[in-house]
């Protein structure tokens, strides 16, 4: 009697180990699935991707550019009419943007705080050269004294398609 509990003892450890060992090969699958599935994407370029010339670095500029005209103190020119404005010397000078509708406020030579409509334009893949003439374009014709510019070096990928078509800028 003493051999057939130890013969069922064995097969029940037997039972255990092999669903142990099987929890645990379920367990590193399914954390194997949700780092492929649910991980961030990459968006680094290899060599193996693209061609080196592919790869490179750009510069995003974003342009705070206000409404109060300079002599007037006031807004002239109304906000939509504004950026249909900008928007065409922008289709002169640069290859694309995004513009956004803004808030702001800031203090005057005067000391008065002023507060204004903003556009906010953002460009990507162009140069210092092309935006100067912008800049003086667009000052003159909405009458303004200034317009704000931030630079930033970036790295940025267009994806297309799959993640094998890419394009870098």
């Amino acid at each position: 009697m003493d051999k057939n509990l130890n013969q069922t003892h064995k097969k029940s450890n037997l039972k255990i180990i092999s669903i142990i060992a099987l929890l645990i090969l379920n367990l590193a699958c399914t954390v194997f699935l949700a780092a492929r599935f649910f991980a961030p994407a990459q968006a680094s370029i290899t060599d193996s991707d693209a061609p080196l010339s592919a790869v490179s670095k750009g510069s995003k500029f974003t342009l705070y550019i206000g409404t109060i005209d300079r002599d007037a103190h006031s807004q002239i020119i109304p906000t939509s009419e504004a950026i249909e404005i900008v928007n065409r010397i922008c289709a002169k000078h640069v290859k694309g943007y995004t513009v956004i509708d803004a808030e702001g406020g800031w203090i005057d030579e005067d000391g008065a705080f002023l507060q204004e409509n903003t556009l906010i334009y953002i460009f990507l893949d162009t140069s210092k050269e092309h935006l100067i003439p912008f800049m003086e374009e667009a000052c003159a014709a909405l009458n303004q004294n200034s317009i704000l510019v931030e630079s930033n070096g970036i790295t940025g990928t267009f994806l297309r398609g799959s993640l094998y078509e890419r394009t870098i800028y």
